[in-house]
């Protein structure tokens, strides 16, 4: 069984670096069984590339504009059960016009929308218009085939008004938008908040992530939960210290596959729901078809027949079809 889950954030939130960091940390099997292995040969050079950075106290070079974005494929074990996780490399324009185009302009944002509108007619990009639209597909194949989204974002982009803070205001409220117009409202959100160590001593002042949280992001939607990471805690100079911590990876890992697993059992019920309020009116509407042949017909046994052969085709062929459509 295959599980997509979608991890995904705007430029400058620090993605590449966990995603980097998280993937080393978990490169060999853990004691319980948990590792990540790069699943495609965008993933493994993504890994290689990355980590050499890191290794000699450097950022990665921030990735350039593609205008096919690459698609990286990782599978995350858990003792002998296996799951796929999907990430990609995204525009920044495409999620700006992603966010314009899915977020509700309400009064209470609309000063604010408007000159974020403004800023991405202005904007020069090394892409094409079509480039652009390239990526605004992939953002929404990954969030459509998910079952479960991971969203990643650095407050302290927000708090500081840093580059990309408006994509980082906006994503979380577009987001949840997008999902409920595509039917796909069930699918749960996980807030990931990125490089923590930078605006931990809010913690004093607000008590819990979420209060910050709901204090520098307006209406911000309820979502399935917080983690907050740091993928590099340790920086001196502006730089990863060579033997820099981590923090929050292992509760990252758990709540993602956690979320994959419930994810399983849900794709499940539902699946039980629709026979309960379809199936079985479809083959209480056949019971009463054989009612009235029984009631016209001299023999009874043709008409036993009958629904007996018309029920076992219909089961028969929901079983097939279930069996071969993934949960």
């Amino acid at each position: 069984m295959t599980d997509k889950i979608a991890f995904i954030g705007t430029y400058g939130c620090g993605k590449t670096v966990l995603l980097t960091v998280l993937t080393q940390r978990f490169r060999k099997p853990t004691p319980e069984g948990f590792q990540i292995k790069p699943a495609n040969l965008a993933a493994v050079k993504f890994c290689q590339e990355k980590w050499d950075y890191l290794k000699r106290g450097e950022w990665p070079a921030p990735t350039p504009p593609d205008p096919k974005p690459p698609i990286y494929k990782w599978t995350l074990c858990n003792g002998t059960k296996e799951k796929e996780l999907i990430t990609s490399d995204i525009a920044g324009e495409a999620w700006r016009s992603f966010i314009i185009d899915n977020t509700e302009n309400s009064e209470e944002m609309r000063s604010a929308w408007e000159k974020l509108k403004q800023q991405v007619k202005e904007m020069r990009s090394s892409l094409t218009n079509e480039d652009i639209e390239t990526h605004i597909t992939a953002v929404s194949n990954m969030l459509m085939n998910s079952t479960g989204i991971f969203l990643l974002l650095d407050l302290s982009q927000i708090i500081n008004k840093e580059p990309g803070y408006e994509e980082a205001l906006y994503l979380p409220n577009a987001l949840a938008k997008y999902m409920k117009i595509i039917g796909k409202s069930h699918v749960p959100i996980t807030l990931v908040l990125a490089k923590t160590d930078k605006y931990k001593y809010l913690l004093a002042k607000f008590g819990s992530w979420e209060n910050i949280v709901k204090e520098y992001i307006p209406n911000i939607p309820d979502f399935e939960s917080i983690v907050p990471v740091a993928a590099v805690a340790d920086i001196k100079e502006a730089r990863p210290a060579h033997d820099f911590s981590s923090t929050g990876l292992e509760d990252l890992y758990k709540n993602i596959w956690v979320t994959m697993e419930q994810q399983s059992v849900y794709a499940l019920l539902r699946k039980a729901k629709n026979f309960l309020f379809k199936d079985v009116l479809i083959l209480a509407i056949l019971y009463i078809i054989y009612l009235g042949l029984f009631l016209i017909s001299p023999t009874a046994t043709i008409c036993s027949i009958y629904f007996l052969v018309v029920v076992a085709g219909y089961i028969g062929t929901k079983i097939y079809l279930a069996a071969m459509k993934p949960l």
